[in-house]
């Protein structure tokens, strides 16, 4: 979900686990490193995704975003909506 301050993507993180991994390998990125994004869903029950590689390129931020409270944003994506 794009955030309506504009300052990139937000992940609801109580119903996926975004992480950040290192690109070609699988081990994670260092805390605000830059990675490929990887996400596991938490309440899908029939098929859920794990670990599942999105190849995009990007950076979580810390903290929560005040435009959504369980939220973590995504900062390459924000580049991305600006242009």
């Amino acid at each position: 979900m794009e955030c309506p301050g504009r300052s990139g993507l937000h992940v609801f993180e109580d119903h996926f686990y975004p992480e950040i991994v290192k690109p070609g390998y699988r081990r994670a990125a260092t805390e605000g490193a830059e990675g490929e994004l990887v996400l596991t869903t938490l309440s899908k029950a029939a098929m859920p995704m794990i670990r599942y590689r999105t190849r995009d390129i990007t950076t979580l931020l810390p903290g929560a975003c005040p435009a959504a409270a369980l939220c973590a944003a995504s900062a390459a994506s924000a580049a991305a909506a600006t242009t």
